[in-house]
């Protein structure tokens, strides 16, 4: 049962391993999407109220 455990840990950890660098490479993607729409709609708000 603990030898199991921790064949299933290690292999947890190398999946996450190899999942952090798609992950972070997602999550920085979002960000620059989502910093640039919020940045465009502010734009538009500014110009709007003006």
């Amino acid at each position: 049962m603990f030898l199991q455990k921790q064949a299933t840990n290690s292999l947890c950890m190398n999946f996450r391993k190899r999942f952090n660098k798609v992950h972070l490479l997602y999550v920085i993607t979002y960000d620059v999407i989502f910093y640039l729409s919020i940045k465009k709609y502010l734009t538009i708000h500014d110009l709007g109220s003006m």
